[in-house]
């Protein structure tokens, strides 16, 4: 139920079972992707179990709401040009807990979820996305970005280029 457990205030009994809880969530989730959001699906031809996927991604990158149409802008366009997504939060999706920092020996860790080793979509959600990261991946910024870097602020740096995003990752690192 990964990816449609939609993450919300809910007011429940104590002593409620799991399956109510759930059974409230996934309603909220079907709620919550209205007409409009599945319009959208179709009008940018993304199956709204991608959206989903592509959004849970963004939602674990993403610190700053305003950043996340940018994120999902440098996703989208990399799969547009049948690039891997890179993601670190594939690839700490895969310890399952997080790890401080991750390794380049981590970013070889064979699993479908390492979206270092394979290009696409991973096989599902890595988390229960909230609309702001939905509503990114389905009305993304327009931009040439192809790279991201965290800041040591918890703000991202977007670059076009490899060249300019190596650049970026040499100036952070002395920080």
């Amino acid at each position: 139920l990964e990816g449609v457990l939609f993450p919300d205030t809910y007011k429940v009994a104590p002593n409620e079972d799991c399956e109510t809880v759930i059974r409230l969530m996934v309603q909220n989730f079907s709620r919550k992707m209205n007409d409009d959001r599945l319009e959208r699906c179709e009008q940018i031809k993304m199956p709204l179990e991608e959206v989903i996927i592509l959004a849970s991604i963004v939602e674990k990158e993403a610190r700053y709401d305003s950043e996340r149409p940018l994120i999902a802008s440098v996703f989208l366009t990399r799969i547009k040009k049948t690039m891997k997504l890179e993601s670190c939060a594939t690839v700490q999706y895969v310890f399952g807990t997080p790890k401080a920092r991750l390794t380049y020996d981590d970013l070889k860790i064979e699993s479908p979820y390492n979206t270092y080793l394979h290009t696409g979509f991973p096989p599902g959600p890595i988390c229960n996305p909230g609309l702001a990261s939905i509503d990114a991946v389905l009305t993304p910024a327009n931009t040439g970005f192809l790279y991201f870097a965290l800041g040591p602020d918890g703000k991202h740096v977007f670059s076009r280029t490899l060249a300019e995003h190596n650049r970026t990752k040499r100036r952070l690192k002395r920080k």
